[in-house]
């Protein structure tokens, strides 16, 4: 495959992105649940921006704090492929976890905790 078509056709990276082991991608999501979580993810703005700016309901405060429990969840991992307690340590995703994904969902734990703490007010 050319450079401009690895790029054109979504691949690049994805090595970075996704686990391995040995080689082979442990998961392989479709578009349409790459689109999702896409979704999921603006929806995940959408409550934090309510939280911070707009009407505060009850549950807009448990949407908040289950979103914070979900990216605390991601930072320690499922103790095999992702997170801080994964055993698979040698791959470039494995890398990018440590480096830039758990750092990262660790900040988003902890601020989205601190907005509903601070709605609840």
């Amino acid at each position: 495959m050319s450079g401009y078509s690895v790029i054109c056709s979504g691949e690049k990276g994805l090595d970075a992105v996704l686990p391995t082991k040995e080689g082979e991608r442990l998961l392989n999501p479709s578009k349409a649940l790459t689109l999702l979580v896409a979704i999921l993810i603006l929806g995940f703005t959408f409550v934090v921006y309510t939280l911070a700016f707009g009407e505060v309901s009850e549950l807009s405060i448990y949407l908040g704090w289950s979103i914070s429990a979900i990216f605390f969840i991601r930072v320690i991992g499922d103790f095999n492929m992702v997170g801080v307690f994964k055993k698979i340590k040698k791959t470039e995703f494995a890398e990018y976890d440590n480096k830039l994904f758990i750092p990262l969902c660790s900040y988003l734990s902890f601020s989205v905790g601190v907005i509903a703490l601070q709605s609840c007010k």
